[in-house]
């Protein structure tokens, strides 16, 4: 109470910088656990589920916690988390709160390497970043990432400092704990050690303890370097010349020239500003999406073009510019070249380890004062609101709503009915609680001839089948399954929901005149 009455009396700059944090902070919470459980899961957060669910029969827990080839933290910390409830709030607090924590450390990180404005104005850019607030709102890893990475550059800040034995291990600590809750945290440490190089730090005072640090950080990450080295062998090396032109920007096709100028546009405004997911999963070049959506395109690029330019040229001015380098240039280079080599699609969540830098580069690119830097703030605050309004309340930015699907079949269904559903197949096995049985045979998996044969050949004795189409540009890109049901069935019922299309249809008698498989 005394400090509160000190606070409300004191007028210096510390209190208002506090008061004006503390509002920020408070911002991130309400915006990350706001709707917290309206969307449905979709397929990867059920999948994560899975993960930290309990082992198979006589598989002891370590052992699967051993074979997690992304990293054991958040599946460890979920398992017990998971035992008290499993609605989609419930599971997806954990990544709420460490986006919370993010958005704190993220506060101290930029105090430690810029000025106190600079530091407060990328607090607020991070706390209502639709990224950050996207991957806060999951059932997956990447929340505790963001938020172990930031901690990790805090530690690396103190050791360059001060290289003593004490800050080389709290570094290796930070980066290994960092690296256990996503393995891909091992680019950063990479990125680090480059920085080391280029600075000049990598021999003298120095060496010794960053030897220490990394030795902490690969034993508390060996445990898991066999079950990696098994996972790269039984992956197929494809060249990316091998991958067709007409690529999408994300998906299953990898990396494309067009990936590169995304990776600013989704840093900005995550996927909810303009071209949304299932938007980007049809378009074929970036030209085409520029066609479609020139105004939002236009507005990131030269709002956040400028101030990531700007950041960098400022940061050069502060002797940061080696170190953004340094981090960006390697993690990117690593998610690049697991693309190329096909181990990994390349994918904007893959470089988690960057966010943190581009978040303080755009900040470090504020104008510095007067009328300019109020105006740039205000734009960036109200480009990333209208991403944030889209993501929280717009359904066509929403996850795949397979949740509300389920719920339908399971009120209108009846007995005998078959429930197909090639794009969400774990997803709708985790919702639905009726009693008809659910096919999730695709013509990706089984190959279109073998798709058509079973669902063809099994019809006449099926009745009544529900169709839930979903992700249907990977599942089933050609339509061959909607093309043969309105063959030889009635579609009675459909209904559109975020992602999917519901459909409920009746076979006639006659099985169709026109069945393209006759």
């Amino acid at each position: 109470m005394l400090l509160y009455k000190g606070l409300m009396m004191d007028n210096s700059p510390e209190r208002k910088r506090l008061i004006l944090t503390a509002g920020v902070i408070a911002l991130a919470i309400f915006l990350r656990f706001f709707r917290l459980g309206h969307q449905s899961l979709w397929i990867d957060e059920v999948l994560t589920i899975g993960s930290f669910g309990p082992p198979p029969p006589g598989i002891p827990y370590w052992k699967k916690l051993l074979w997690d080839v992304h990293g054991p933290l958040y599946s460890m910390f979920m398992h017990f988390w998971s035992l008290a409830a499993n609605s989609e709030a419930w599971l997806r607090a954990p990544g709420a709160a460490a986006g919370v924590l993010s958005v704190i450390f993220f506060n101290k990180w930029l105090r430690m390497i810029t000025d106190e404005s600079t530091a407060l104005t990328g607090t607020l850019f991070l706390a209502i970043s639709p990224f950050s607030i996207y991957y806060s709102q999951e059932v997956r890893f990447y929340s505790f990432l963001t938020l172990f990475v930031i901690i990790a550059l805090i530690a690396y800040v103190r050791f360059i400092e001060r290289p003593d034995k004490k800050r080389a291990v709290l570094l290796g600590l930070a980066v290994g704990v960092a690296s256990l809750s996503h393995f891909m945290a091992l680019f950063l440490a990479a990125g680090l050690a480059v920085h080391m190089a280029v600075s000049g730090r990598m021999g003298g005072r120095w060496l010794r303890p960053a030897i220490l640090a990394a030795a902490i950080a690969l034993l508390m990450v060996s445990p898991w370097i066999y079950r990696q080295l098994y996972f790269l062998r039984g992956i197929e090396v494809t060249g990316i010349s091998e991958i067709p032109d007409e690529a999408k920007l994300r998906g299953k096709l990898t990396f494309t020239k067009w990936s590169f100028p995304y990776i600013l546009y989704a840093f900005s405004t995550g996927y909810t500003f303009g071209p949304g997911l299932r938007t980007l999963r049809e378009a074929a070049s970036g030209v085409e999406l520029l066609r479609a959506h020139p105004a939002p395109i236009l507005i990131v690029y030269l709002l956040f073009g400028f101030l990531a330019a700007s950041g960098l040229v400022k940061a050069r001015r502060r002797k940061l510019l080696s170190l953004i380098l340094s981090i960006s240039a390697v993690v990117l280079a690593m998610v690049v070249l697991a693309a190329w080599l096909n181990i990994k699609v390349f994918n904007i969540r893959y470089l988690v380890c960057v966010f943190p830098v581009f978040m303080a580069v755009i900040a470090i690119g504020t104008p510095a004062s007067g009328r300019s830097r109020v105006s740039i703030i205000l734009a960036v605050v109200l480009v990333m609101a209208v991403a944030d309004w889209n993501y929280h309340m717009v359904p066509g930015y929403a996850r795949d709503d397979i949740r509300g699907a389920a719920r339908i079949i399971e009120s209108l269904e009846e007995e005998g009915e078959t429930i197909l559903s090639p794009g969400g197949a774990q997803v709708i096995m985790h919702y639905y609680k009726g009693g008809n049985r659910i096919e999730t045979y695709a013509p990706r998996f089984v190959g279109t001839e073998e798709a058509l044969r079973r669902l063809a050949g099994e019809i006449p004795a099926r009745g009544g089948l529900w169709y839930v189409g979903s992700r249907q540009w990977d599942m089933d890109p050609e339509g061959v399954f909607p093309e043969l049901l309105s063959s030889r069935a009635d579609s009675v019922m459909s209904w559109n929901l975020p992602g999917v299309k519901l459909s409920r249809y009746l076979f006639r008698e006659d099985g169709g005149s026109d069945d393209p498989v006759r």
